[in-house]
C-alpha cells in the first residue's frame, strides 16, 4: 500500500491566499496489496475530493479487467477548516530535511506512503516503506478530522493492519 500526500502553499508563513493551498494524500498497495483499491485525498483551496483509487498502473487482474482496477471511487468531497490548513503548515515547518526515508524490513507487503509538502519557502519528502512518522500521522488525522463522521477514516495505521 502506497501513501502520497503532496501540500503545496504558495504564501510565507501565513494562509491568506487559501486558493493557493494544494494537498494531495494516497496510499498504494505494495506485493500482495498492489491490485487494492485505497483512499486519497485531493485539496485545492479548502475543497476535498475524498476517493478510493488502485495507484498501481501497471496490474491486471484474472479476475477483473485493468478498467475496473482502475476505476476511481468517490467516498464523497467537502471543505478543510482554516485552522487545519494552519495546523498542516505549522507541521511541516518543524521538519528539518529535505528529504525523509523510513522503511520497516520485517514487512514485504503493506503500505509505501509518500509525503511531499512544499511552500514558497519549504519543500519536504517523505518515502516511508511500511513505517510511519510523527509529523505524516498528524497530518492525517488532521485530514480526517475534516471528513464525516460516517466516512471511512484515511489512515496508514488503519490500512497497515
Amino acid at each position: 500500500m502506497f501513501f502520497i500526500l503532496t501540500v503545496c502553499y504558495a504564501q510565507k508563513d501565513d494562509v491568506k491566499n487559501l486558493s493557493a493551498f494544494s494537498l494531495l494524500y494516497k496510499m498504494q498497495g505494495g506485493g500482495s496489496n498492489n491490485q487494492c483499491k485505497f483512499p486519497a485525498i485531493q485539496v485545492i483551496g479548502v475543497s476535498y475530493v475524498y476517493t478510493n483509487e488502485c495507484m498501481n498502473y501497471w496490474t491486471a487482474s484474472i479476475f477483473l479487467p485493468r478498467e475496473e482496477i482502475h476505476k476511481t471511487d468517490t467516498i464523497c468531497v467537502g471543505s478543510l477548516r482554516k485552522a487545519s490548513i494552519d495546523s498542516i503548515i505549522q507541521l511541516i515547518q518543524q521538519v528539518p530535511d529535505t528529504v525523509t526515508y523510513a522503511t520497516n524490513t520485517t514487512i514485504s507487503s503493506g503500505v509505501i506512503q509518500y509525503l511531499t509538502i512544499e511552500t514558497d519557502s519549504i519543500e519536504r519528502r517523505f518515502v516511508l516503506h511500511n513505517a510511519d512518522h510523527p509529523v505524516a500521522d498528524k497530518i492525517v488525522a488532521i485530514l480526517n478530522s475534516n471528513l464525516p463522521a460516517d466516512k471511512p477514516k484515511c489512515d496508514f495505521l488503519i490500512w497497515n493492519k
